[in-house]
């Protein structure tokens, strides 16, 4: 039986029924991650407009224009797991005042999924680095990674780990590391 978008989106907890902003996620995504968790009050999950990415944010971060203007840049997880990355994102946004999260909806081939949890600094790259290897690996047992803190310059620089690079074909490799112009 066919579903239409809005069910696949209630079935999934992508989409929250309340908020106008909510975008309905492609059917492609229930197959890729049946098991995501649904999405907890007073967070907002949206897909981007080319179907890239998956957005979390707080109601906070939605009211609060200086919330986004002081991002410079994302604390990065690494799962072969949507849900994981998922539930981590979850809990930072609800449990440990992080206001926007992202992760692609697919696992590329060939490498994990990312998790960008973002935030100004990288003054919390420790306790995350804590959290993740006694709550989230240790008691919960999931298997995920803490990478580290990366700025928006060293993304806009194209600077990425050997170990990701790794994983690109030349032409992924190229638009990856190209340099901006002008």
């Amino acid at each position: 039986m066919a579903r239409r978008p809005q069910e696949v989106a209630d079935l999934i907890g992508l989409a929250d029924p309340g908020c106008e902003e909510c975008v309905i996620v492609d059917l492609n995504l229930v197959i890729d991650c049946p098991e995501a968790p649904g999405c907890p009050p007073g967070l907002h999950r949206h897909q981007s407009d080319d179907l890239s990415w998956i957005q979390v944010t707080t109601e906070e971060a939605l009211r609060e224009p200086s919330i986004r203007a002081s991002i410079r840049g994302k604390h990065l997880f690494f799962s072969d797991s949507l849900a994981v990355l998922l539930t981590i994102a979850h809990r930072e946004l609800t449990q440990h005042a992080f206001h926007v999260a992202k992760m692609p909806p697919r696992k590329p081939p060939n490498r994990d999924l990312v998790l960008c949890l973002y935030s100004p600094d990288d003054a919390r790259s420790a306790e995350l680095s804590d959290r993740t290897k006694t709550v989230y690996r240790g008691e919960l047992g999931l298997p995920v990674r803490y990478a580290r803190w990366k700025s928006d310059e060293e993304t806009r620089e194209g600077r990425y780990s050997e170990r990701f690079l790794r994983t690109l074909t030349p032409g992924q490799r190229e638009r990856f590391t190209r340099k901006p112009t002008g």
